[in-house]
């Protein structure tokens, strides 16, 4: 599933993660995927509501077979903190 699941990202978070983005993670079972998104501070309720807009693309792309429940977790971090991945990463910010 994993290699459907980054697909099904790419395709679903294009042009919809701003600046603001810091990471994104995902876990999931055939009972639950959750996916966590790490905002910098300062992310907006448009930046937050993108990735769950993204999100829903990609619970659309599965059956209630394959996974039956779904979380979305924003997350706001400060800088210095540490991002911790669930089980694979589905986009980090490059840093330059």
């Amino acid at each position: 599933m994993s290699q459907y699941l980054q697909a099904s990202a790419a395709s679903a978070f294009c042009n919809m993660i701003s600046p603001r983005v810091l990471g994104i993670t995902v876990s999931y079972s055939p009972e639950l995927m959750v996916l966590r998104a790490y905002f910098e501070p300062g992310a907006t309720e448009d930046d937050i509501e993108q990735i769950d807009i993204a999100y829903t693309e990609i619970m659309s792309d599965f059956s209630l077979e394959e996974i039956k429940w779904y979380d979305y977790e924003p997350v706001t971090i400060n800088p210095g903190e540490k991002m911790e991945p669930l089980m694979e990463w589905l986009y980090i910010r490059d840093k330059k």
